[in-house]
């Protein structure tokens, strides 16, 4: 496969999306590569944060942005990686200026599943932290490709998460906790591992 270090770093586009349909769980590929060995194939350095979206209209990525400087104070090697359709480019591009984070937030461009599913896996988590559960069919994937998940408590993504066990959950609106959660799981690998575990498991018995 090819380096897609430009469809990921640095790239902005209007019509950024994950192009292809979502699959069923039970055809998801095995992702054979390991997390080292993916991303010097995908071209990305740093502690990746991965985040996935629909659109930005109820402001989950402008959270994420915002709570970058103190994740770098924490961990200056934390990336931001969006993949997905975003409204609102110029404040979010302005936001991004603002803080200084240009070197720390990507954006991708159009990544068909099996690349969406090596940078999943090469990345050091997922954090999903809308309110409406858009992406409950990208959180089972990400549970089978192994990438420890930090989702919003809410239905759509607890009925597939148990907080501590497979993953972690984050109320809507607290960010000092999404803050600690992605902190955590760059400091105790094992507890990260775990949940990757766990995840594999419990998907495949749903």
């Amino acid at each position: 496969m090819k380096n897609i270090l430009n469809k990921v770093l640095g790239y902005w586009k209007n019509e950024a999306s994950i192009i292809d349909k979502v699959i069923h769980i039970a055809n998801i590929p095995e992702i054979k590569q390991g997390k080292s060995t993916l991303k010097i194939e995908l071209g990305l350095k740093g502690d990746i944060v991965l985040a996935i979206t629909n659109s930005n209209k109820e402001k989950h990525c402008d959270v994420l942005i915002g709570i970058m400087p103190e994740l770098i104070q924490a961990n200056p090697g934390f990336k931001l990686i969006i993949v997905g359709s975003l409204d609102q480019e110029e404040s979010i591009k302005a936001k991004i200026k603002e803080l200084e984070l240009g070197k720390s937030i990507f954006f991708s461009t159009n990544l068909d599943n099996v690349e969406l599913y090596k940078l999943m896996k090469a990345s050091d988590m997922l954090v999903l932290n809308d309110s409406l559960g858009f992406n409950q069919d990208r959180l089972r994937q990400a549970m089978k490709v192994g990438v420890p998940i930090i989702a919003s408590n809410i239905d759509a993504y607890s009925k597939f998460i148990t907080n501590d066990v497979n993953g972690l959950l984050v109320d809507i609106g607290d960010k000092n906790k999404l803050v600690m959660n992605i902190i955590k799981l760059w400091n105790n690998r094992m507890i990260a591992n775990d949940f990757i575990v766990n995840a594999q498991e419990a998907i495949s018995n749903s």
